[in-house]
């Protein structure tokens, strides 16, 4: 017979019971409030063709089991610039971030990060483990993964020096346990077979550089001269591959191509010259040496051919590709496979590996993709 008329859990009594350990324990506690997690979907919808970021708002604390981590706040990513699978932190986001960290949350600290992978799965790329490393390092601060078309989200916490995937943890009073389809972190060492200039990741690579040097710069961060002789050599290099994607796919000037109709013409007729770009259709617009590109591609390195192509062609003074849109979406044709479609759509064939890391749900080894089946493209 039970020992209440209305049985309750939080009313056991304690006279009768035994003592003894509970088998699982949770080390580190991470904590979302209802609202901060509605914050950071609200602004992940906003936008799913492109990534969006912000920084997490809270506080760390301990108790008799142990520390644990309270998320409160977001403050988004604003002004940014952002283009297809790229989003750049410029100075105006950190000055936006710093005023809002001063004056709405200056009794709190920044404990991490969150962006957006619309379609890319949860995970941290390489790019992501280098902004983590370097800026996010504190023990208690933790990366956000969300992807707003997969519905998934995730949580990375620091293990021995490495970001890891947290089982678990709270938003609001709910539990959520990580999905377990959830895509693994990348190898936090550098690969050296996978290089960082490949312009399949200059896209990202660029931004998140571009990011870390605008924190250097707002004196939200101290970053050592180590690090940002880093960050200038990975910029080097990314300037000389895509130097080598101009060379190879982009004609050298002709001078007599000056006038506007002129360069329509003569962009249009290099866009079919393009191999990786065959296919695609793109309008060009002319308006007194600024050429503006209007169209849908597959890959942020199509779009940067797009722009290379108009570079190349003389008496243009500006290139706006923002109304280039990047869908990261291909359907696999007659005798593809990953190797050919990494070589098309991200200049290098030795990339496919990332191709297949991106749809690990879809196709469960590199060799089973299908006629018409639809992978995503990073």
């Amino acid at each position: 017979m039970g020992d209440l008329a209305s049985p309750d859990c939080t009313r056991i009594g304690f006279d009768d019971i035994a003592t003894g350990a509970f088998p699982a324990v949770v080390d580190f506690r991470v904590m979302i409030a209802d609202s901060a997690y509605r914050a950071m979907r609200e602004h992940a919808v906003t936008n799913t063709t492109i990534e969006l970021c912000g920084v997490l708002i809270g506080e760390v604390y301990k108790d008799s089991q142990g520390p644990f981590l309270s998320i409160t706040d977001i403050i988004r990513g604003e002004h940014a610039d952002t283009g297809g699978a790229q989003v750049t932190f410029t100075h105006a986001t950190w000055a936006h971030i710093n005023a809002e960290k001063d004056g709405r949350f200056a009794d709190r600290r920044i404990v991490g990060w969150y962006h957006t992978h619309p379609g890319f799965g949860v995970f941290l790329s390489e790019p992501d483990l280098f902004i983590h490393a370097n800026f996010f390092n504190s023990s208690f601060q933790v990366a956000m993964v969300i992807d707003p078309l997969q519905d998934k989200k995730g949580l990375f916490v620091w293990r021995d020096g490495v970001p890891r995937t947290l089982p678990a943890f709270w938003i609001g009073t709910h539990l959520v346990h990580a999905d377990e389809r959830q895509e693994p972190v990348a190898d936090a060492a550098p690969r050296s077979d996978v290089r960082i200039e490949q312009l399949t990741r200059k896209a990202r690579v660029a931004s998140r550089i571009t990011w870390a040097l605008a924190l250097a710069s707002s004196s939200l961060i101290f970053v050592g001269a180590t690090v940002i002789a880093r960050q200038e050599r990975a910029k080097q290099r990314l300037a000389v591959e895509l130097s080598r994607a101009i060379i190879a796919t982009a004609r050298k000037p002709d001078s007599s191509v000056v006038s506007c109709p002129g360069m329509v013409s003569e962009m249009e007729k290099r866009l079919r010259e393009v191999a990786p770009l065959e296919g695609i259709t793109i309008i060009t617009k002319c308006d007194g040496g600024h050429l503006a590109c209007e169209g849908e591609v597959i890959s942020a390195y199509q779009r940067d051919l797009v722009a290379a192509t108009a570079r190349a062609i003389a008496g243009v003074k500006t290139v706006d590709v923002q109304s280039v849109i990047v869908s990261h979406r291909y359907p696999v044709a007659q005798g593809d496979n990953l190797v050919r479609i990494a070589e098309r759509l991200c200049g290098d064939a030795r990339v496919w590996p990332w191709i297949f890391e991106s749809n690990r749900s879809r196709i469960p080894s590199p060799d089973t993709i299908g006629l018409g089946q639809v992978l995503v493209i990073p």
